[in-house]
């Protein structure tokens, strides 16, 4: 029991003595800070932003121009497109084709004959 009472004494103490000192202050921290080191620390914090906004603002605009150019021949390849799927139906029209067998100068097949083979000359496994 009186070890208890020795401890709860002590804690006390210890509680008492922590109250009675000051509390830390921001100088301890920072035990050099004058008006000369605030304007370098200042300063150099304004030269970090500046930097990293240029930073930041250059990848952003070559990320424009590249999209721009991307938008660019993604518009130049639907225009070709466009161009050969009219170049294809003008070659696939029936006016075309009756013009192309005129020149290559084909005629119509008149009698068909088939080849009849006989199962038996086949060779099967």
């Amino acid at each position: 029991m009186e070890d208890i009472q020795t401890i709860n004494q002590t804690e006390s103490t210890e509680l008492e003595a922590d109250l009675k000192r000051p509390a830390r202050s921001i100088s301890r921290w920072l035990p050099s800070l004058n008006a000369k080191t605030l304007n370098i620390f200042i300063f150099s914090a304004f030269i970090f932003l500046i930097s990293s906004y240029l930073v930041l603002s250059n990848h952003l605009i070559s990320r424009g121009f590249a999209l721009n150019q991307t938008k660019q021949q993604f518009d130049n390849l639907q225009k070709e497109n466009r161009a050969l799927e009219l170049a294809a139906m003008k070659l696939e029209s029936s006016n075309n084709i009756k013009e192309r067998i005129a020149t290559l100068e084909m005629v119509k097949v008149s009698d068909l004959e088939y080849i009849e083979i006989k199962n038996s000359d086949v060779a099967m496994r």
